[in-house]
């Protein structure tokens, strides 16, 4: 029992959310296989859930790429529980999707699943052209940099 608990403990679960198409499939794809694009990829949605595998410096990871509709955002908190870290995907060549992701983020980072969690506001897209400067993006996310 102990070799499997202690198995279980070492493995980091987290949690990829954020609107569609704001890039956490993405984001998801180059953990899984890093080096492997030169240019980010395509949208790639995913409509669910996809979970990676990653090890790192020892460590392992479980990244769950939950997806990003609106139909599917209640049931992000479900998955919450044992979440060692929340990574928020946001995008900054979408202005007009801004007041959502801010709905989002409150919501996830108001939930009593994630009372403890260290949680990252990922800013995707910056360089997609007419994309918006961080300062504005965190300042309409109303969250600090």
């Amino acid at each position: 029992m102990g070799a499997c608990m202690s198995t279980e403990s070492a493995r980091r679960k987290v949690i990829v959310v954020g609107l569609e198409g704001a890039g956490k499939s993405s984001l998801a794809l180059v953990v899984e296989r890093p080096g492997a694009f030169t240019k980010a990829p395509a949208t790639i949605p995913s409509g669910q859930v996809s979970v990676v595998n990653r090890e790192y410096r020892g460590l392992r990871f479980t990244f769950w790429d939950l997806g990003g509709g609106a139909p599917l955002r209640p049931y992000w908190r479900h998955h919450f529980v044992g979440a060692q870290a929340v990574v928020f995907v946001v995008d900054a060549s979408a202005p007009d999707m801004l007041d959502e992701a801010r709905e989002a983020l409150r919501a996830c980072a108001t939930d009593d699943q994630l009372s403890w969690p260290p949680f990252c506001v990922l800013v995707n897209k910056a360089d997609a052209p007419g994309a918006m400067a961080l300062s504005d993006v965190t300042a309409a996310l109303e969250v600090d940099e």
